[in-house]
């Protein structure tokens, strides 16, 4: 395990099912600790916590994400596919934390009401577990 600290100076971070507020430190693996520190946002604490086989900048992508034992990828997920639903089963979903990798591309194409008031709760229902 390794442990970074989320540098921003506002906003949530979420990856892999680890929230971050601005300030928060967590102990993460060393695949996602070389990821994140490769962003400008993220830094390794206390020296060890880095990658250590590798440069911080050489991991470009973050690694595959996994919650209860889907595979939640950028190529799995599908915006359109899942917004074009009926509302309910959408607000559902995204309440229930099935889309949380993918909140910011939900709001840019998202143009129901219930639907961006369903991912504005699911915001702030992480950024109070985080």
């Amino acid at each position: 395990m390794r442990r970074v600290r989320y540098t921003a100076e506002g906003g949530h971070y979420r990856t892999n099912g680890i929230g971050f507020g601005p300030g928060d430190e967590r102990d993460v693996d060393a695949d996602l600790a070389a990821y994140l520190c490769s962003r400008d946002d993220f830094e390794a604490v206390d020296g060890g916590a880095g990658p250590t086989d590798a440069t911080p900048h050489e991991a470009a992508e973050p690694p595959d994400e996994a919650v209860d034992g889907t595979d939640d990828t950028d190529s799995a997920f599908d915006v359109g596919s899942f917004l074009d639903r009926n509302v309910d089963p959408i607000a559902e979903d995204i309440l229930a934390g099935e889309a949380d990798a993918h909140l910011d591309e939900l709001s840019a194409e998202a143009s129901r009401v219930t639907v961006t008031d369903a991912i504005g709760e699911r915001r702030a229902e992480l950024e109070t577990e985080g």
